[in-house]
């Protein structure tokens, strides 16, 4: 998510867009842009995408995004699913090549999010052309509840090693761990005998606690389960998700916006290594990490007390955390997906060399 130095001149004006899919089109090849209406919000009415295909077909897209206030003064960059380390080195280069291009800058609230093909926890095939998931019903998926609980167990340590700052905090409202504020979710959850943890009762679990959620966030329905520190409504086809076709992924939304193509490279491979590692964790009770901390989005004693525990536990519990997955990493190879299709990868380097944590 970036901003321009040039701002548009209008809401339909696709100048920068060309500019970001240029950048795009020297690493992946591709094809002429295309624009068109963008009305995904009710209040993005009049807005314009642009979209292009690289060599592979695969499709770029280029959408308005807000960083500094209400207006769409921001774009959002989406790539298509990248299925290789081959990829992943290519758009580390983009990403290098857009800062130094000049013409781009952070905004207040610019972000990397990182979705995950996550198919390989779900009991079984995915289907194509059965979108609401009907047959998955009866289904176990409790390697996909560890990986939950690990995920949210540990968030003092992810955020310990990525440590965001937009917004001028750590945690901000669009990334609050269901740790923090659904706890009981969590340990109902936890508490799901492992042949019990078909797809219709981990999502029962979720569902159960959905006007909880949309209470918590004191905004439009449209911000439950989605701004969280890891998005698992498109999955689970939880809030704004819920009519919508269900996707075989989770979205994690922790880091800040990444400017060096070697920081993304990193990141995404501590991702990806934590996903390989936590679905083997078989959880049956949920450990809080912030067990002082009930609220968060308008309580300030809340949020200063959260900062608080970030601030003095984080770090040590982000370098545990980098030892137990470099001890996993050092002699087993993962087979996790970024961004879509499976993609084999091993560490090359320590994890400590990749992410020094300091006090928060």
């Amino acid at each position: 998510e970036f901003v321009a130095f040039r701002p548009a001149n209008h809401l339909t004006d696709t100048h920068n867009h060309v500019l970001l899919l240029e950048e795009v089109k020297i690493q992946f090849g591709g094809g002429r842009f295309r624009s068109s209406p963008w009305e995904k919000y009710m209040n993005a009415v009049g807005t314009t995408q642009s979209q292009m295909k690289d060599e592979q077909g695969r499709i770029w897209t280029v959408v308005p995004e807000k960083m500094n206030g209400e207006a769409f003064d921001g774009l959002e960059l989406v790539t298509p699913p990248l299925g290789s380390r081959a990829d992943l080195i290519k758009f580390a280069r983009v990403i290098d090549s857009i800062r130094s291009s000049g013409l781009f800058r952070r905004g207040a609230s610019s972000s990397t999010h990182f979705t995950f093909d996550v198919s390989h926890l779900l009991g079984g095939p995915v289907l194509k052309g059965e979108p609401k998931w009907e047959y998955m019903r009866d289904r176990n998926i409790s390697r996909f509840v560890d990986l939950v609980l690990f995920l949210e167990m540990n968030m003092d340590a992810i955020f310990g090693v990525l440590q965001p700052k937009r917004y001028g905090q750590t945690v901000n409202t669009h990334i609050v761990p269901l740790a923090v504020n659904q706890k009981e979710l969590l340990k109902q959850l936890a508490e799901l005998p492992d042949d019990k943890r078909t797809f219709e009762q981990v999502r029962n679990v979720f569902q159960s606690f959905d006007s909880y959620e949309k209470m918590l966030v004191k905004k439009p329905a449209v911000h439950a389960w989605k701004f969280r520190a890891v998005n698992y409504g498109k999955l689970l086809g939880l809030g704004p998700f819920a009519g919508e076709d269900r996707l075989p992924v989770i979205e994690i939304r922790v880091s800040d916006l990444i400017e060096h193509g070697e920081r993304l490279e990193a990141v995404a491979r501590f991702m990806m290594q934590l996903i390989e590692y936590g679905q083997r964790q078989s959880s049956q009770s949920f450990r809080d990490p912030f067990p002082t901390v009930r609220d968060f989005y308008e309580d300030r004693e809340m949020n200063a007390e959260l900062e608080r525990i970030l601030r003095e536990t984080g770090s040590e519990a982000a370098r545990l955390l980098l030892a137990r997955l470099e001890a996993r990493s050092s002699f087993e190879s993962g087979s996790v997906a970024l961004k879509g299709r499976p993609m084999g990868f091993r560490a090359g380097g320590r994890c400590q060399d990749l992410f020094q944590p300091s006090a928060i």
